[in-house]
């Protein structure tokens, strides 16, 4: 702890750096000697310390100070006098009136460079961040304000910066690097005054990161032992904040009698001067402690008086507690409805940039009320978002994210040292040559002229190798900066790829869903007309009728092939990947994609050996795609390159490139960005028509199967497709045989008997129709659950024919596994107009299905009904 000697107290232009570290007795004998300047900034120093003791005793030194500084006369001391009323104002609740006092002195940081005035304006500015609740913003301000101080030689005003930065991180979750910064601060806390209340304040966020790592009960010592620290010092409002955490750390302990007891006794205090957001905080203890207690009354009190306040003073960053609490009383009320309102429209306020613990509670809340409401789906959504919120918050990204912002400052300092090695270590060599040459000319007058002429030739050599070093530094340091600005140009722009490819992917996911939908509707209209179709035919006896039939069946095939396209666009074809050879693949079918480029089309190939998980046929159908639209760019003698290598720096992990690229008439970027959308058409007019369906499926199957594509293309010189295969995961032998299968046996019955299960009216009616037409028994069912109460009542069903996608608590898989377990001969066919994934133990059918098709699909499993016949 430093104080001011006598000698001090006389200098003249006594520095901020010097007078951080003095006491208020000193500070109080320089603000009364003669030199106007060390007088302004003694007073401004001892405004900013008395006003954690008495704030109207600063406020009035701070309105004569205004009266007295003047911006041109004393620019870093009436920058530094905007910054205290601006901490002042925030502290008070007066947040508009703390932004006019730090904007009106922003124009003029840019003349202060190292000074403690720009640290000043720093702190201030964090502080009224962390207000606005934007503590990753207030994080990178505290380190650049650190950066300034330590350049100013400001050791105070540098710890200050770091023990904000973090009391900010603490605030976002960052408990190790919260630890880190606190605790450093508190290995130096020697270089405060000993009368700074900063030390109380260390020794209380010592306690405080206690309590967040969930050591309550040391927290709660330090807590209880910190507070008559801060009444002995007549800083009640200190006091009082410490009263709130001894609240917190009480209710955490289930002691919530003690928590009210504390909070009640000190609220109604009139001596507490405590502010808007401290006594929203205690409001927000106060409620938690009345809702553990079952007083619902209360609670809603607590949270309308705190509502009131954060309103009137606009500190939003308290908003989002008070909706957590706001929600679970409702959802203590089971109004789970207005609940999961309230917990939505906190969740929608949360910077998706800026996520805090706050994120993490209101996510688990949302889970926890959807849980109530049974939508187990959305809930455990929502739980793992919250769960990927924490780890996020538990690793480096947030220091991650402020790098950026961090090098601009790193690159002034080093070109700050650059101008005082110029400056410095030229003298510093030529002074200590110097000082030997002139001690060695006393030896004796007789060796003047030598000695002369020495000095002048030393001095010359002196400057030149000193020069020669400069400039060898000057380049070192260049190049370094040099590397470390382009590393920052590279981060900006894969930061920009980033999110272009984000955007992008969110409008392919959002058209996706629409088409999965509408494919979806159309599938089930397909069957329908389809089946009705075909059952017309067969039971007509008219010609025309007949032909008029097959017309509407030709149709229904365009109309299947059209939505199975929109259904491999959206992502929700049903697959069924296995390990193949990629190389050998595309080897194997070399002839296939020749006949399809034509017999005119050179194609090449270079391909690494490359295994991978894939459906094979799919896989065909969008290699021959891309090569349709590639002979469709192409000159009549055009070429095609097939390469297949092996990235490890690809954009996920390692994986396997699959390049095809033509000498076709090529994109631009308009056409580009639109040539994987559903229905657009790059082909030329006079071409093959076509409905732009090609790249949307390939785009569609490779997003489901893991991969992705890329498209590179330049007018009127060609196109590559890029296809990112992921690497097969390691296989392992299936060595176990399936004994269930070994030991199905089929049970003999007159006709089979058909479970149908089929949530569309006018499709179960027409698949009953035709099933009792060609001799099965059948019974229908509306729903899953309706399916496995049938189930679970008898076992005399041969198999069943269940729709996937079903409302209700049960689909189609729900009711194959219920069959299994009912009867394991009993067979299982599931059928779907989209669905993404199926089961391989389950034989799957595709809609829109014709009849023939479906009976084909069921004799194959039971047989056809009359044989049955036959045999019994």
């Amino acid at each position: 702890m430093l104080c001011c000697s006598a000698a001090a107290q006389q200098s003249d232009n006594v520095g901020f750096p010097t007078l951080h570290q003095l006491d208020i007795p000193s500070l109080e004998a320089i603000a009364a000697g003669q030199d106007e300047i060390s007088r302004h900034r003694a007073n401004l120093v001892l405004a900013r310390r008395i006003a954690g003791r008495n704030l109207p005793e600063a406020v009035a030194r701070i309105e004569s100070l205004t009266e007295q500084i003047g911006v041109a006369a004393y620019p870093a001391e009436w920058v530094y006098l905007q910054a205290i009323s601006a901490e002042i104002q925030i502290r008070s609740g007066q947040l508009d009136d703390a932004a006019r006092a730090l904007d009106n002195a922003r124009p003029m940081l840019s003349r202060l460079e190292n000074s403690s005035a720009l640290v000043s304006f720093m702190l201030a500015e964090g502080l009224q961040q962390v207000r606005n609740g934007q503590q990753d913003k207030a994080i990178a301000t505290y380190r650049r304000a650190r950066f300034f101080a330590e350049a100013a030689g400001d050791a105070v005003l540098a710890l200050h910066a770091r023990h904000n930065e973090g009391a900010a991180q603490m605030q976002l979750g960052m408990l190790s690097a919260a630890l880190e910064n606190i605790s450093a601060v508190h290995e130096n806390i020697d270089l405060y005054p000993s009368d700074d209340l900063n030390l109380h304040a260390i020794q209380f966020n010592l306690a405080r990161i206690q309590g967040m790592s969930g050591e309550i009960a040391p927290a709660l010592a330090g807590f209880q032992a910190n507070r008559p620290l801060w009444v002995e010092a007549g800083h009640l409002t200190r006091a009082f904040i410490v009263t709130t955490q001894i609240a917190r750390a009480l209710n955490t302990m289930g002691r919530h009698k003690e928590a009210i007891a504390e909070l009640t006794t000190w609220l109604a205090r009139d001596d507490i001067d405590a502010g808007p957001d401290l006594t929203a905080d205690a409001l927000l203890v106060l409620g938690q402690a009345y809702l553990a207690q079952g007083d619902f009354r209360l609670t809603e009190s607590c949270i309308a008086d705190a509502r009131s306040i954060i309103d009137a003073s606009n500190a939003i960053g308290r908003r989002t507690e008070f909706d957590i609490l706001e929600a679970s009383l409702l959802q203590a009320k089971d109004d789970l409805n207005a609940a999961l309102v309230v917990i939505d429209a906190s969740l929608s306020r949360i910077s998706d940039d800026a996520p805090t613990v706050n994120t993490v509670d209101a996510l688990v809340l949302k889970a926890d009320i959807l849980n109530d409401l049974g939508n187990s789906a959305a809930a455990l959504q929502a739980q793992r978002t919250a769960m990927q919120t924490e780890r996020e918050m538990r690793t480096a990204e947030f220091d991650q994210r402020m790098a950026a912002a961090l090098v601009a400052i790193e690159f002034e300092g080093r070109q700050r040292e650059l101008d005082m090695l110029r400056a410095n270590e030229r003298l510093s060599e030529a002074r200590i040559e110097r000082d030997q040459i002139f001690q060695n000319a006393l030896i004796g007058v007789g060796a003047l002229l030598a000695l002369v002429a020495y000095l002048v030739w030393s001095q010359w050599h002196l400057e030149r190798r000193a020069r020669t070093k400069l400039e060898q530094t000057v380049d070192e340091r260049t190049e370094l900066m040099r590397k470390e600005m382009q590393k920052r140009v590279d981060a900006e722009r894969a930061q920009r790829g980033l999110e272009s490819r984000l955007v992008e992917d969110e409008k392919y996911r959002a058209v996706a869903r629409l088409t999965a939908g509408l494919a979806h509707d159309f599938n089930n209209l397909l069957t329908v007309v389809g089946c009705s179709a075909e059952l017309v035919k067969l039971r007509g006896e008219d010609r025309e009728v007949k032909e008029l039939a097959d017309d509407i069946l030709d149709a229904a095939d365009s109309g299947t092939r059209v939505t199975r396209s929109l259904i491999a666009y959206a992502r929700q074809q049903a697959l069924h990947p296995e390990r193949i050879r990629l190389d050998e693949f595309l080897d194997t079918n070399q002839s296939l994609f020749r006949n399809t480029l034509g017999a005119q089309v050179e194609l090449t190939m270079d391909l690494e050996p490359a295994t991978v998980e894939i459906d094979r046929s799919s896989l065909t159908t969008a290699l021959l795609n891309v090569f349709f639209n590639a002979r469709e760019a192409m000159p009549r003698h055009g070429k095609v390159r097939i390469v297949l290598r092996e990235e490890e720096d690809a954009p996920t992990d390692r994986c396997f490139r699959l390049s095809i690229t033509d000498n076709g008439d090529g994109m631009d970027d308009e056409t580009l960005a639109r040539a994987m959308e559903p229905f657009f058409s790059t082909k030329k007019t006079g071409k093959t028509s076509g409905m732009g369906l090609g790249l949307s499926t390939v785009y569609g199957f490779m997003r489901q199967s893991s991969g992705n594509v890329e498209i590179e293309s330049i007018p009127n010189q060609g196109t590559t497709v890029h296809l990112l295969f992921p690497l097969a995961a390691a296989s392992a032998a299936d060595d176990v045989p399936d004994e269930m299968s070994q030991q199905r046996t089929r049970k003999r019955r007159v006709a089979p008997n058909v479970l149908l299960v089929e949530d569309q009216d006018k499709i179960r009616d027409l698949t009953r129709r035709a099933l009792e037409a060609a001799g099965y028994r059948v019974h229908d069912c509306r729903n899953g659950s309706e399916a496995i109460e049938m189930l679970n009542g008898r076992t005399d069903f041969d198999i069943v024919v269940s729709d996937i996608v079903m409302p209700g608590p049960f689909n189609g898989i729900d009711v194959a596994r219920t069959a299994q377990k009912v009867d394991v001969s009993m067979r299982v066919l599931l059928t779907s107009g989209h669905a993404d994934v199926v089961p391989r133990e389950f034989e799957f059918l595709a809609k829109p299905y014709s009849v023939a098709t479906l009976l084909r699909r069921i004799e194959k499993l039971v047989g056809p009904a009359k044989e049955f016949a036959v045999q019994h």
